[in-house]
Order: structure tokens, then C-alpha cells, then sequence
């Protein structure tokens, strides 16, 4: 995929994301990228759900790469309770930058992307540091780089799949580097060396040059006889060996120039692929110049939209507040928009969306900071600490500044809004913290932390008020420590609740994880808890009770990867709908498998959950069970999975779902049309009902701008309350440019 809008538009390093906004979305995304990378070096990506989200309801989460030759390359993210995470292996970090965007799919086929809209809409780009003459190692292990893409050529510096688990160190050229001399010399070093007995091939775009090479077991060397010509040039050496094959590939470029001249525009616009590193900066030269012109001009980049939404619903109880409709009856004008900018250290972004069909506020968010100083308002999505503000949502803002080895972080924000419901008052809920960290050093951390929540008693009349409204304070001290692969985390909050909740209590958490890298680890988490320890600003954890968590994550190779989690523990509160002295358990798994099919990159999933909680008068067990999977070949994409849950409470259901989804690029990089259909139906003691969900849409590009088009079709046949029934029409226009 070349489109033109696959280049470092959106900016050199982004201190924040956007939350992703697609139409359709049922969840949105937190993702801050790293500042920097290093050449060579694995990066991690990790990404926080924000709002209540199962992990079992998560087709399929990538970090899509783009590569120097412009294809997109996926690798798999792992979803684990409210996180996602993984990582990027080191022979696709290449300088001079990387870029890449976050796509998670969910079980109807709704596609939420980091940056919204991506890749149409614009990537996120890392620079990507890496020392002059030194060449960042290609780490041979088999299937790395990714889910397979499409059938072509792997870009330069990806080793092609297949390869066995070696270092093959490139020392010249680099990838992706711009050498003057038109017959540079070639060198490659194995590490471990070549097992004897061993036969080596060696090709120059092309051509055998094996005989013209001086191999050995632990060293490749090869100049080239005839002067090469300007532009790019591939050599691909593979070795079979005793104990597997050795194979590596790589690209560098030749181009002929005096001290102080600068490559020809026709020669960059024949010869260098949109969105590669070396068509915007070429050489050493330019990108010093690049980063210099950068800490005085502003890089901007963004997205508008804007459109228009209509549902309309048919209904045998229109009027009828017993009729659920997923979706309220409007017909309004929808917008997003984004913008982004660097210059130097300085980032800013800024946010707004307003889509009738989800909510009638418009959302935003403003952002900006340095390496020093970072602020945001608008709707924030902070964290302090699991035991006290852990990933709240709310219209608010947020500051971090750091000096030396200390950080302040200081938190502000509405939590929820003033609201009645048949006379019930909801009071207006705030929060403001803050937390002090220090640095005693590489391996240890420790941190301050304090959290106030109040209700607003005036946001609610007095003859709805039928709580007293609630006030919460909480302090916390917090330490870290890591050694090597191994960290932990031991924390100790204070409680005190008037109101609605009463009385004082005390917290205390362990956690302990064993990282390998981002893809493998396993963390043991222990949380206990005094009954009258309240905070109004983590829903994770019921106060009073004592709680066992394991997390886990193991990706042994790039086919198969699994996760999952196990919580169990018990209540000690009479307050909680748990029953005293009762054991609560969850478990979740995931399993996946990646491989090539039919010249195309196909990827199968199982995951399965299971929920128990003795509850004080009945026991209520949830269990789900799904097996899916997607398939990419050239400009298809197809996502199918079929799902079964079952509830047993008091009453008794039954789920079972089906979907499938197509997506289809019928002019490349032009028209695209998707569709998708989603069948459920449930039964139980007091359940019967069947839903259809059809999506229809399509996309042109037709440069300075692009149109889209969608059509949903909802219908819930309701057999145990006909009344229920309905038929819903959703129809979406949206016209996009991206700047």
C-alpha cells in the first residue's frame, strides 16, 4: 500500500494520542507513544481501554507498522483485563523515524484506530536514535517482524520469514542508507558462526554474487566489480546450514554526489517509495538540517470531518418508555477533528468530536507539553494509583512537571454529571489530587499520593436528595523497584468517607512481574482491604475484601501467543453484594495462532472467560467461549467469529452470535467498500429474542478530500415482549481532509 498519506505528516513525536473516535466505536483508546527509539532495539507499545471493556470481546489488536518500501505490516497486541500491549521487534526500528497506528476490531467488526481515521488519516512517527557508523543488528528468530502482509517483498532491513534464530549484524552499508560510492563495500557478520558443514548464496538485486564474495563462518564481504547504478539496491544472502537456514536481506542506496549537493527532486520522486525514511531525509546532512529547522518551525498535521447522522427506528411501541433502542432517534450534524504539532521538545494536540449517535456532548481535548512539562484539558483520563484514582474518565485537566529526579503530577475533573432518574437525584461528583515522585535512583522509586472526592450538594434539588452527598479522601505512598527482568510494586493508602459511604479504613497492595520483553511476562498481584476503606475513584476493587490476581502473557515465537488472567478473592463487608467469607473467581484466556495461507496472512483466535460470584442470596456464574479469525491478502480483509455465553442467575440465558466482515480496496488507495452482518439470539427462563446488525460502507478518496458512506440495519425480534421489538435505520456521511 502506497498511499500518499503514508508519510511522517502527523508529527516527529507525539507526547499524547487522540482517544480514537471511528464511527461505530464501542470503546475508545489511551495511547501515549514512546518520545524516542533507539535503531535496532525492540520497542514496546502499550494502550489502556478507557470505560468498561472485556477483553473477550476484542477480535483482534495490531500495531501496524509502515515500512520503507510502504507496505503495512501488523504485529499482534495483547489484550489483558483493561490494557493492551506488545511489541515491536528491533529489525523494524530503522532510522531515521518509525511509523505506525494502533487498530483494535471487536466482535461486531467495529475498527477503533490510534490515530482516528489511520492509515488514511495519518500515522504517529517516532524518531529513532542511533549511533553515526554504527549499524543496529538484525535479530534472526523465526517469523519475526510480524503477522506476515501481503505477498511481497520484505522492506529494507526485514529479514524474509523463515530464518532461523541467529544475529546477523549488518555493517555496511545500513538499511535504508544513502552511500556516494557507486561500488561500496557489502560486509555481513553471523554471530554465532556459520555451523559447518554450510552453503552460502549471496544475490545482488538479483544476480549471484557468491563467487565474487569472500564468506566465511562468521563473515560475509563483497565489493562490487561494476560501478552500481544510482537508486536502490538489494542484496539477500542465505546460508543452509547443519542446523537450519540463515537468511537475511536488506536495502541501501546509491546516489553520486559532490561535497554539498543535494539529491535531485526527480531522483527522490523516482527512486525513493512514499513514507520512506530516505525521500524526506535522504542523508546524514538533511536529517541534521532537519532536526535543527525543527526546534524553530512547527510541524502541524491533522484531520476534519464533517457530516451528517440520521436514525430513525420502527417500533410497535414508539412512544413506550419499555422500548430499548440502542441508539436515539436523531438527525443532526456530526464533526471530528484533530490536530497535531512538534517543534523540537514542544508537542501540541488538540481534539473535538461531537457525534450525535453515542452522546449529545461534544468531546475534546487539549494538550501540549515538553520533555519537562506536560498539560492537558478537556476529557482527561488520569491514573495515580490502582487503590486510589485509577483510570478515572472525566471533563477536567491534568499537569506533570518534572525537575531533576522529582515528578509532580497534580489532577482535576468532573467525574460525572448532576442527573435524576424517576426522582432519584445523582449528585455531581468531582476529584482532584496529586502525587510527588521521586527517583532514589535506577532501581528504586517512591511516591506521594493524595485524592479528594466531593459531591456537589447543590447540583441536586432537596427533595431528591436521598443520599447524604459524599466526601472521600485518600492518601497512598507508593514504592517501585526493578532488577533487571524482575519489578515490584508495594503501595499503602488511607481512607476516610462521610456521606453516602462512612468510616475509615486502609489498603495495602503487593505486585510483583517478571518481564522478559513486552510479549512475555507474568505478574502475581495481592490486594487487601479493610471494610471501611473506600476510594470513589478505583472501580477494580470492592472494599473490604482480600484479593489474588495473575496476569500472564507468552508469545514463544511469532505464530502463537497466549494470555490471560486469574482473580480470585472475598469480601469481608457486609456493604458488598458479594457474600461474606465466599470466594469470587474470574478467569480469562486467549490463545493465537498467525500463519500464511493462500499467499495472504491469516490469523485464528479462541478465547474463553469465566465468571463465579457468590452473591449474598444466589450465586451468579458467567462462561464465555469464542473462535474467530481474520485473513488479509493484497486489498481483502476478512474478520469472522462465531460465540456462545451463558448466564446462570436466578434466571437462566443463553447467547449464541455469529459475524462476518469484508473489506475489499476495489481501486487501490481510491474506493474501498466494507460489509458486515452480525446475528444473535437469545433464550432462557424470561428470554427469547433474535438481533440482526448489517453494515454497509464505502470510502473514496478523491484526493484533496475523501467521502464516506454508511448504512446500519438493526433488528431485535423480542418473542417473550413483542412490544420490545424494533427496527432501527442508521445512515452516516461524512466528508474527510487530512492536512
Amino acid at each position: 500500500m502506497q498511499s500518499r498519506r503514508l508519510v511522517p505528516y502527523i508529527c516527529v513525536a507525539l507526547a499524547l494520542a487522540p482517544v480514537a473516535t471511528a464511527r461505530g466505536q464501542s470503546f475508545s483508546i489511551r495511547h501515549s507513544p514512546p518520545p524516542r527509539a533507539v535503531a535496532g532495539e525492540p520497542l514496546g507499545i502499550e494502550a489502556v481501554f478507557v470505560g468498561d471493556v472485556f477483553p473477550e470481546r476484542i477480535a483482534s489488536a495490531d500495531v501496524v507498522v509502515a515500512m520503507p518500501d510502504g507496505e503495512l505490516r501488523s504485529i499482534p497486541l495483547t489484550p489483558s483485563r483493561n490494557s493492551l500491549f506488545g511489541e515491536v521487534p528491533g529489525v523494524l526500528v530503522t532510522l531515521p523515524s518509525f511509523s505506525y497506528y494502533l487498530r483494535v476490531v471487536d466482535m461486531d467488526g467495529i475498527v477503533v484506530t490510534v490515530p482516528p481515521g489511520a492509515p488514511e488519516g495519518g500515522l504517529l512517527v517516532v524518531p529513532v536514535e542511533g549511533g553515526r557508523g554504527s549499524a543496529p543488528g538484525l535479530v534472526s528468530e523465526p517469523g519475526q517482524g510480524s503477522e506476515p502482509g501481503p505477498a511481497s517483498e520484505p522492506g529494507p532491513g526485514v529479514p524474509d520469514p523463515g530464518w532461523a534464530s541467529r544475529t546477523v549484524e549488518i555493517l555496511s552499508p545500513l538499511p535504508g542508507e544513502v552511500v556516494a560510492e557507486d561500488t561500496p563495500q557489502i560486509a555481513a557478520l553471523f554471530d554465532p558462526p556459520l555451523d559447518e558443514p554450510w552453503d552460502a548464496l549471496a544475490l545482488l538485486d538479483g544476480v549471484d554474487v557468491t563467487e565474487l564474495s569472500e564468506i566465511t563462518s562468521d563473515l560475509f564481504l563483497f565489493a562490487p566489480v561494476e560501478p552500481l547504478g544510482t537508486g536502490p539496491h538489494r542484496l539477500t544472502f542465505s546460508a543452509l546450514t547443519t542446523t537450519g537456514v540463515v537468511e537475511t536481506s536488506w536495502v541501501f542506496f546509491v546516489h553520486e554526489r559532490t561535497v554539498g549537493d543535494e539529491p535531485s527532486e526527480d531522483w527522490l520522486r523516482a527512486d525513493g517509495p512514499v513514507g520512506s525514511p530516505w525521500r524526506t531525509v535522504p542523508t546524514w546532512k538533511e536529517l541534521d538540517a532537519a532536526w535543527a529547522a525543527s526546534d524553530t518551525t512547527w510541524q502541524i498535521a491533522g484531520r476534519m470531518e464533517a457530516g451528517w447522522v440520521k436514525v430513525a427506528a420502527e417500533t410497535p411501541a414508539v412512544d413506550s418508555v419499555d422500548v430499548f433502542l440502542p441508539y436515539a432517534e436523531v438527525f443532526r450534524p456530526s464533526y471530528d477533528f484533530y490536530v497535531s504539532g512538534v517543534r523540537g521538545a514542544r508537542t501540541l494536540l488538540i481534539t473535538a468530536r461531537y457525534d450525535p449517535i453515542y452522546s449529545d456532548e461534544l468531546d475534546w481535548l487539549v494538550s501540549g507539553g515538553t520533555e519537562k512539562l506536560k498539560v492537558e484539558a478537556g476529557d482527561v483520563f488520569p491514573s495515580l494509583s490502582p487503590t486510589t484514582l485509577n483510570w478515572a474518565v472525566g471533563r477536567g485537566g491534568r499537569l506533570s512537571a518534572r525537575a531533576g529526579r522529582s515528578t509532580t503530577e497534580l489532577v482535576g475533573m468532573r467525574m460525572s454529571e448532576a442527573d435524576t432518574l424517576a426522582g432519584f437525584g445523582i449528585y455531581s461528583r468531582f476529584a482532584a489530587g496529586g502525587k510527588q515522585s521521586f527517583s532514589l535512583g535506577e532501581r528504586l522509586s517512591a511516591s506521594v499520593i493524595y485524592l479528594s472526592v466531593f459531591d456537589r450538594r447543590e447540583s441536586v434539588t432537596d427533595e431528591q436528595q436521598i443520599t447524604e452527598p459524599l466526601r472521600n479522601n485518600v492518601v497512598a505512598g507508593l514504592v517501585r523497584t526493578t532488577n533487571g527482568d524482575l519489578s515490584g510494586e508495594l503501595e499503602l493508602a488511607r481512607s476516610d468517607a462521610v456521606g453516602e459511604v462512612q468510616g475509615r479504613g486502609t489498603a495495602f497492595r503487593a505486585k510483583l512481574e517478571l518481564k522478559r520483553d513486552w510479549r512475555n511476562r507474568v505478574s502475581l498481584e495481592y490486594v487487601a482491604s479493610e471494610p471501611d476503606y473506600y476510594s470513589a475513584g478505583t472501580y477494580e476493587y470492592e472494599p473490604g475484601e482480600h484479593t489474588l490476581a495473575l496476569d500472564y502473557s507468552y508469545r514463544p515465537n511469532e505464530m502463537f501467543s497466549s494470555s490471560g488472567w486469574i482473580r480470585t478473592g472475598r469480601s469481608f463487608n457486609s456493604r458488598s453484594y458479594l457474600a461474606e467469607d465466599e470466594y469470587e473467581l474470574k478467569v480469562y484466556s486467549r490463545a493465537e495462532l498467525t500463519w500464511l495461507v493462500n499467499e495472504g496472512s491469516a490469523r485464528t483466535y479462541v478465547v474463553a472467560r469465566y465468571d463465579r460470584s457468590p452473591r449474598v442470596t444466589y450465586d451468579y456464574t458467567y462462561a464465555y467461549g469464542a473462535l474467530g479469525g481474520t485473513w488479509r491478502r493484497g486489498r481483502t480483509h476478512i474478520l469472522g467469529n462465531v460465540s456462545w455465553s451463558g448466564v446462570r442467575s436466578p434466571d437462566e440465558t443463553d447467547t449464541w452470535s455469529a459475524s462476518g466482515d469484508i473489506k475489499h480496496e476495489i481501486i487501490q488507495n481510491r474506493w474501498t467498500a466494507r460489509v458486515a452482518a452480525r446475528w444473535t439470539a437469545g433464550s432462557g427462563d424470561e428470554t427469547d429474542y433474535t438481533r440482526s446488525h448489517y453494515t454497509f460502507e464505502t470510502r473514496w478518496d478523491f484526493g484533496p478530500v475523501d467521502l464516506e458512506v454508511e448504512y446500519w440495519l438493526i433488528d431485535w425480534q423480542d418473542r417473550a415482549n413483542p412490544s420490545g421489538s424494533y427496527t432501527e435505520h442508521v445512515i452516516a456521511l461524512d466528508v474527510g481532509h487530512t492536512f
